[in-house]
């Protein structure tokens, strides 16, 4: 007999079952199904991106039975086999952000949820959505050291018990944002301010409060290296669904990251206040990483079109605006001035400069895009005759977008690996709809600053493996409908039913996936 195998045949009976060779995307489920037949099985953990796992059984015996039949039979695990043997630990020992240890914590009506693998953007709200229908979700509050993280309060340990048992090994989406639960240490949770990184939902607690100061960080975040830089703080750094850590009391943190705001005080000015109108507008307040010509762009063409675009790049988050008439300035500042971005709010004023002079020499921002851009004539341009185009409403900006110029077969799935790629924040829903025979979507978010940036993330942006640009509007305030409640997030809107949604399913206890739910249920860990 080879060695190698006989000393691993000779390793000492333990508990804990080590598995190795698993298929990719296998759950707890699947594990339970294949070995619960040896003995009760009272924890499992995968190792991720190892096809790897453990599985403790209640008893020494079982897992002797166990690895024993494996020696003489192949075992299967989602259909594959799989080899079996102990491991050296006695207790399993649980993943949690890219570190090994021994789960000691004691039950408590406060649950440590990690995400595995998040490749979809994950916050307050989604992480309620998920637990609701399982139990009375009090606060929750997004943990970002360790990769994706949360700690959700419940009323007791009974309720926390049940959704633990319910979603362990789930999926919030098909095959990734796998949860991986357990009790945390906390007693409670602690939340100030409302917003999508806390949220106490017993209370009408205020949001974070602005800041003077924001210290520099790298344009590309954390570990995962993100290709589009580091642009929002609601989503990873791979396609910016992972943010990192973002504490809404601490202010040696960003809450936007690499928005590299500076102890300046802003320029307060408005139309009552500002110097002659001009075709020249004064932008302040826009943070580092969307201050760019293209993207300011993108949001000041849903006012009027603008003709040039320039960032001062010897003055932090100032920007000055060419607009093509003095009309469609006055527009631009009656609608966007003051619109509330990241933890500060846009302001406008009118320039002393009649126009924007062309640069002698081409400068270039950190992100290499150009300081300076003409867009004089660009197919972009959103008003043709002084009337604005099909779907474009000129409305102050508002927490649900219009997404159109979309491909007939345009899906929920496209709509958020859009926002991703870009870095844009996660909606609250995405409904489908056909509006004059055009395929649309309707893009609900929490606040307005949220919708805002998403809009100068994706407008304009090729639509997934297409040459096609989408075009994204505001709905007017007065149309948009009643928001769905946290509960119904994931029932009541048809990016739940559709076989290629994307938007978070309502975890259920089966061990059987199907298109449109990959959650599943595994017994409670111990």
């Amino acid at each position: 007999m080879n060695p190698e195998k006989r000393a691993k045949i000779m390793t000492p009976p333990s508990p804990v079952v080590h598995i190795r060779s698993m298929p990719p995307n296998v759950t707890p489920a699947d594990i339970h199904q294949a070995l619960g037949q040896f003995g009760k099985i009272v924890d499992v953990s995968l190792i991720p991106n190892r096809n790897q796992g453990l599985c403790e059984f209640a008893s020494e015996e079982s897992s002797i039975y166990c690895v024993r039949t494996a020696a003489e039979m192949p075992i299967l695990i989602a259909g594959q086999p799989v080899f079996l043997n102990f491991s050296t630990s006695r207790k399993i020992h649980t993943y949690s952000g890219g570190a090994n240890y021994v789960n000691t914590s004691q039950p408590s009506g406060v649950l440590l949820i990690t995400v595995v693998n998040a490749s979809y953007p994950i916050d307050v709200d989604t992480i309620s959505a998920v637990c609701s229908p399982h139990g009375h979700v009090l606060r929750v509050a997004m943990v970002r050291k360790h990769g994706v993280q949360a700690l959700v309060e419940f009323p007791d340990v009974t309720v926390a018990t049940n959704v633990m048992n319910n979603l362990q090994g789930a999926s919030i989406y098909a095959n990734c944002c796998t949860l991986r639960i357990e009790f945390s240490r906390s007693q409670s949770v602690t939340v100030r301010y409302n917003s999508t990184e806390t949220r106490d939902f017993t209370r009408n607690l205020p949001g974070p409060p602005p800041r003077s100061s924001y210290p520099q960080q790298s344009p590309y975040g954390s570990s995962y290296g993100s290709p589009y830089g580091s642009t929002s703080s609601y989503g990873s750094d791979q396609y910016r669904h992972a943010p990192a850590s973002y504490d809404p009391y601490n202010a040696a943190t960003t809450h936007f990251r690499g928005a590299g705001f500076s102890a300046h005080s802003t320029r307060r000015a408005s139309a009552t206040t500002a110097p002659v109108p001009s075709q020249v507008l004064m932008l302040y307040g826009v943070p580092t990483t969307l201050c760019t010509p293209q993207r300011i762009f993108n949001i000041i063409c849903l006012f009027g079109n603008p003709d040039k675009v320039k960032v001062l790049v010897s003055k932090e988050h100032m920007a000055m605006v060419q607009m093509a008439s003095i009309e469609h300035a006055q527009s631009l500042l009656l609608h966007l001035h003051e619109t509330p971005l990241a933890s500060k709010a846009l302001e406008l004023q009118y320039s002393r400069n009649p126009t924007i002079s062309d640069p002698a020499s081409v400068i270039h921002l950190a992100d290499g895009s150009k300081a300076h851009e003409n867009f004089t004539d660009d197919t972009l341009m959103r008003f043709k005759n002084g009337q604005p185009e099909k779907f474009l409403t000129t409305t102050k900006p508002s927490a649900t977008l219009l997404v159109y110029s979309l491909p007939p077969t345009a899906t929920t799935t496209d709509l958020y690996k859009l926002l991703g790629e870009y870095g844009a924040p996660s909606p609250l829903n995405i409904d489908m709809e056909t509006r004059d025979g055009e395929t649309v979507a309707v893009l609900r978010f929490h606040e307005v600053r949220q919708s805002v940036e998403a809009v100068m993330l994706i407008n304009n942006s090729l639509f997934p493996g297409t040459e096609i640009k989408v075009r994204v509007a505001f709905v007017p305030q007065t149309e948009e409908t009643q928001q769905p409640t946290m509960t119904a997030i994931a029932t009541t809107t048809t990016t739940t039913t559709a076989p290629e949604a994307s938007q978070p399913t309502t975890a259920t206890a089966t061990t059987e996936q199907t298109a449109t739910t990959t959650a599943t249920t595994t017994t409670t860990s111990s």
